[in-house]
């Protein structure tokens, strides 16, 4: 019997005008994003979607283009279990019956910074997902420099997500209504260990939202996602900003998509620019066309 899933992913930037930020601006510019991507969210649920991915960071700017460390956005950071974002789209949630990834900067009680995305299905949170590896360096379109701003993932409390079946606590995947849901931001899918972790903590479907830009990363945009859902046996859906939102920054090249474990693009039945909306039957998982049964000749021990 076919299990048909209607998904969704965001292809947007942050609409906001912060040519001059400033701290009174903050809260103004969340608000704005935050609006724009409720927005895309309605939209999405009118059209039968049962779970999106929003953008990498998705209530701010990309903010971590600058050669130097700009302590402005550090007050964007705020808290899962407190701060705005998380408490309207917790509402939207319940009230739309869809299941959110709300990519978000977060500000942890114990005073660390992460960039973290969390997982809310019918008005309930069922974890989160911490980006695990950190860029900082530059391209020929300009610096992605996220050290200045937050860490990679250590395991403060990370054990307490009570829906992440994988028994990792770094690499969660979450039982939802519509099967198993990993996470892989932007810079993670990257490493392939990453992905391995994710497999063999039983994903279906695993979500990469991303913030890129440059020539060698967009060839690896187009490649990587199908060589991993081939390997692994996995949905992905790649969310890519799209656009330029600071006067001489980066321009992000968009291109986002969904991809089957076959290798092959899904179709976008989206009549929205800002989304990216496919099918996916998680019975083709059951059926491995290639005859390579690449599972169980792994040879981990090696």
């Amino acid at each position: 019997m076919d299990n048909i899933i209607r998904v969704a992913i965001t292809e947007t930037k942050s609409i906001a005008d912060f040519s001059k930020i400033s701290l009174s601006q903050i809260d103004e510019i969340k608000q704005i994003n935050l609006n724009h991507n409720i927005t895309l969210i309605k939209h999405a649920v009118s059209k039968g979607v049962q779970i999106i991915c929003l953008n990498e960071l998705f209530s701010a700017p990309y903010f971590a283009i600058g050669k130097e460390e700009n302590k402005i956005w550090h007050n964007f950071a705020e808290s899962v279990e407190t701060g705005m974002t998380i408490k309207l789209l917790i509402r939207l949630s319940k009230e739309l019956e869809i299941i959110i990834l709300a990519p978000i900067y977060e500000q942890a009680s114990s005073g660390k910074k992460y960039n973290t995305t969390v997982v809310i299905e019918n008005g309930n949170i069922l974890g989160k997902y911490r980006k695990t590896h950190i860029p900082h360096g530059s391209n020929e379109q300009g610096n992605f420099t996220e050290g200045f701003y937050y860490i990679a993932s250590d395991d403060e409390n990370m054990n307490g997500d009570s829906e992440n079946i994988s028994g990792h606590p770094l690499f969660p995947v979450f039982k939802t209504d519509i099967g198993y849901i990993g996470i892989a931001t932007c810079f993670d899918r990257h490493f392939q260990y990453v992905w391995q972790h994710l497999e063999d903590g039983g994903a279906q479907i695993v979500f990469s939202p991303a913030v890129t830009f440059g020539e060698t990363s967009r060839e690896a945009w187009l490649h990587e996602f199908p060589t991993e859902a081939i390997r692994h046996n996995l949905f992905i859906g790649g969310s890519n900003r799209k656009g330029q939102e600071f006067k001489n920054g980066p321009m992000f090249f968009g291109e986002s998509y969904f991809v089957g474990p076959n290798g092959k693009k899904l179709p976008n039945i989206s009549n929205h620019k800002n989304l990216i909306i496919s099918d996916i039957n998680l019975t083709k998982l059951n059926k491995d066309s290639s005859g390579w049964n690449l599972k169980e000749n792994k040879r981990l021990d090696l």
